[in-house]
């Protein structure tokens, strides 16, 4: 998640020997992270994150364009209220989106353990087949 600094509030750069955790759970300090300047309705930002600078452009460019469509539906919206209703949206999609993930994952594991199951008859039925046309067997019977 990156971090913000409010450009015209003349807030400063995290401590640069703090160090933080990134997504993939490694330590990595604010020196290995990129540092972005937006703009997100007419507000300057600076994220900092290890994430890409297009990727950070791009994820301001989609919560600006979230905020402005609120905003236009209700001329009345604030932008902190846009802000917040924003973030509810993207929760929500968080949560949907985890949840289908742990759905198509159970799903896939009982793919994969049927598969399995279907693999073991096949031989099973290979080897009844090949067994009834060995004729050393036939003479067994």
């Amino acid at each position: 998640m990156p971090h913000c600094a409010k450009q015209e509030t003349g807030a400063t750069f995290p401590n640069k020997s703090i160090e933080s955790h990134s997504s993939g759970g490694e330590q990595v300090s604010f020196d290995q992270r990129n540092r972005v300047k937006v703009r997100i309705l007419n507000q300057e930002y600076i994220l900092i994150s290890p994430a890409a600078p297009d990727h950070l452009e791009r994820l301001a460019k989609l919560v600006e364009q979230r905020m402005r469509d609120m905003i236009a539906k209700d001329a009345r919206v604030s932008i902190t209220r846009a802000a917040v209703l924003t973030a509810m949206q993207f929760a929500d999609q968080a949560l949907t989106s985890n949840s289908e993930q742990t759905r198509l994952a159970n799903e896939l594991a009982a793919c994969r353990s049927e598969n399995e199951v279907l693999k073991q008859e096949l031989q099973q039925l290979r080897n009844a087949a090949q067994h009834r046309s060995n004729p050393r067997s036939k003479g067994r019977r």
